[in-house]
């Protein structure tokens, strides 16, 4: 039987469940990132086009895709909410290990 979330918590508030879950959310964040902007958009993104292409041939390969990079930018978009609870991850075990001084995360 999982005890329930609460009796997890430790007296200061801190939930090793909730952080190991969000500390997760990082591969999730890259996963999502990486799919939306490859394969998703026909690697219209990696690499960045060059600067010695004319504008006529970006402009193509842009609107030959155009479905599809919407999709992988909104893939991308959405995908930011996992990199925001990572990084709420970080902070927080950076300011834990701080102590009583937080310096850099107060």
């Amino acid at each position: 039987m999982i005890p329930p979330l609460a009796s997890a918590m430790y007296p200061d508030g801190f939930n090793p469940r909730v952080l190991k879950f969000c500390a997760w959310t990082g591969l999730v964040f890259c996963l999502m990132w990486l799919t939306g902007a490859g394969p998703v958009t026909g690697w219209v993104y990696l690499p960045p086009p060059s600067a010695a292409d004319a504008a006529v041939k970006t402009v193509t390969d842009y609107t030959n895709h155009l479905l599809w990079v919407r999709i992988g930018c909104t893939m991308m978009i959405f995908s930011s909410i996992f990199y925001t609870t990572w990084g709420m991850t970080v902070s927080m075990l950076a300011k834990k290990i701080e102590g009583n001084y937080p310096i850099l995360f107060s």
